[in-house]
């Protein structure tokens, strides 16, 4: 009877191994706007207004929307609307499950 070498049964171990792998899943997102601003505020010649929604999430990737909307409307004169938009997301991943 031939004895296979170590390295052999390292490399057998590894491949019957990698069959078995557990892969983590990512959480749903977390979405903030903290620190998101319009300067002058609402009124009727201007405006500012935004949102996020999740469009899509699965345990790999996930999707997220920001809409953002500024405008000015004046009959005469001029009206300067700024804003400021941060859109930050966050997620972790999660122990995948036991394996068997």
């Amino acid at each position: 009877m031939t004895r296979l070498p170590g390295a052999v049964w390292l490399v057998v171990g590894a491949v019957i191994g990698l069959g078995a792998a557990a892969h983590a899943q990512l959480s749903a997102p977390t979405i903030t706007t903290t620190g998101t601003s319009c300067s002058p505020g609402n009124d009727t010649s201007g405006y500012c207004g935004f949102s996020t929604s999740t469009v899509s999430s699965s345990g790999s990737s996930f999707q997220t929307r920001y809409a953002w909307n500024v405008n000015a409307d004046v009959g005469t004169g001029t009206r300067i609307q700024t804003g400021t938009a941060f859109h930050r997301l966050s997620s972790r991943p999660l122990r995948p499950p036991p394996i068997g």
